[in-house]
């Protein structure tokens, strides 16, 4: 059965993965780990604060810069989560 290390195309594909694997490893770690849920959780409760705050048209500006920022930190975590799980799925779908 051909192992595919004699295609280019996908022995590219399997170093980028791992190369993935190898940047994002520490950080999905960190973010399992119980102080990185912790500080997950206290970043979407504060969110959720600010969010009835802007709904009821009672934010701050300080609030919706913080919203902000909150907002933009935490798509980048799931981005980089989402990241990792798409590889271990190629890695799987392709082993």
């Amino acid at each position: 059965m051909d192992s595919g290390t004699d295609n280019p195309t996908r022995m590219k594909n399997i170093k980028r993965v791992l190369s993935h694997f190898a940047k994002h490893a520490e950080f999905k770690a960190a973010m399992e780990s119980e102080i990185g849920q912790e500080l997950l959780g206290d970043a979407l409760k504060r969110m959720e604060q600010i969010h009835a705050a802007i709904l009821r048209h009672k934010e701050t500006p300080a609030e919706r810069s913080e919203f902000d920022g909150l907002l933009y930190i935490t798509e980048r975590w799931f981005s980089k989560i989402n990241g990792y799980n798409n590889a271990v799925d190629y890695v799987e779908k392709n082993s």
